[in-house]
């Protein structure tokens, strides 16, 4: 699948040792390997621009597996995956991340699905929880 994804990150560090918050916008790729009944693994590739950052926008990018747990309902696939990766480039300091992801597959025709997702990264540098990295996205997806 492939969608825009907005994210909202709400602790960064400037050059300066402050911390400031910024925001992304780009697009990811969502591959979907070993689906089954109950879920899979999904391997997701996000191409990033930061802005509204104190020094630094430009490109970014994040890299996750998730592991999947998706029920097959017939139209509806609810779906919640446990994410980890990285996030890496302008606007975000290198580094590993890992949180929760809610989703719901909508199938729309045959072989074609819409999937509105909203993901919270926890940014393993950071010390507090609430110092991630919020995303939100719509995937159009193909399956084959």
């Amino acid at each position: 699948s492939l969608g825009p994804l907005y994210g909202h990150n709400f602790r960064e560090k400037d050059h300066h040792g402050g911390g400031t918050q910024d925001d992304f916008a780009g697009a990811e790729l969502t591959l979907n390997a070993l689906p089954g009944f109950l879920g899979g693994v999904s391997l997701k590739q996000g191409v990033l621009w930061a802005f509204n950052a104190a020094d630094d926008d430009g490109l970014a990018g994040r890299s996750v597996a998730s592991l999947d747990f998706a029920p097959d309902l017939g139209f509806v696939r609810p779906r919640l995956s446990a994410n980890l990766g990285g996030v890496y480039g302008k606007g975000v300091q290198a580094g590993f991340v890992a949180g929760p992801e809610l989703a719901l597959d909508l199938n729309l025709l045959p072989g074609f699905t819409l999937r509105p997702k909203v993901a919270y990264d926890f940014q393993l540098r950071n010390p507090s929880w609430d110092e991630g990295i919020l995303w939100a996205g719509l995937d159009l997806g193909i399956r084959f």
